[in-house]
């Protein structure tokens, strides 16, 4: 995991498309040297079945609610970034940082997902390109059919201010775990990162 140099992480990673995002969203970022902390409210959606329930549970994800309080904070580590996502009393923590070929390298547990951003129409899409299994200072891609899948999209809500958010994991064999939508506003210094 390489520690972005220069500017903010999600700018460095965006290059031209930086400045393109909606500027709600680039706020929901961090600017250089500063943390940010956001909330919002969501809805959550977990796939059907008993083992759906228990995977979702192993993992520490939260469970389904028509509305949950969420708190967002992200502070810096270096030249990464600490997610921590409260759901009401689930918390879901990862860091993020510049990973391979250009990509955001995230870490959730043992595994390190590889996402490639893209502005779309001033909208932040995560594209997921890869998953790994974290061996000590090893990680080891696992192949398409046993890794989970996650997809990503923030963009301007019609609340001035505010990013819809919305995310989607999927589980090999399983099918959709959990996928949370709401939106989100943030309540201290985030990333509107001029010129970058």
């Amino acid at each position: 995991m390489r520690a972005a140099e220069g500017g903010s992480l999600y700018a460095r990673l965006l290059g031209g498309g930086w400045s393109a995002l909606d500027a709600a969203v680039r706020g929901m970022h961090c600017a250089p040297g500063q943390s940010l902390r956001a909330e919002g409210d969501f809805q959550i959606v977990r796939g059907r079945g008993w083992l759906v329930a228990a995977v979702a549970r192993a993992m520490g994800l939260p469970p389904a609610s028509e509305s949950t309080r969420t708190i967002l904070s992200v502070t810096l580590e270096g030249g990464a970034e600490r997610w921590r996502r409260e759901f009401e009393r689930c918390v879901v923590t990862t860091l993020q940082a510049e990973g391979p070929r250009g990509l955001l390298e995230e870490r959730f547990g043992l595994m390190a997902l590889w996402f490639r951003l893209t502005q779309e129409g001033g909208a932040l899409r995560y594209d997921q390109e890869g998953v790994g299994l974290r061996l000590g200072r090893w990680t080891m891609p696992l192949p398409g059919w046993l890794a989970p899948r996650v997809w990503g999209l923030e963009r301007a809500s019609s609340s001035a201010g505010c990013t819809e958010v919305e995310v989607e994991i999927h589980a090999p064999l399983l099918g959709r775990l959990v996928r949370y939508k709401g939106t989100m506003r943030a309540l201290s210094a985030g990333g509107v990162e001029e010129g970058a």
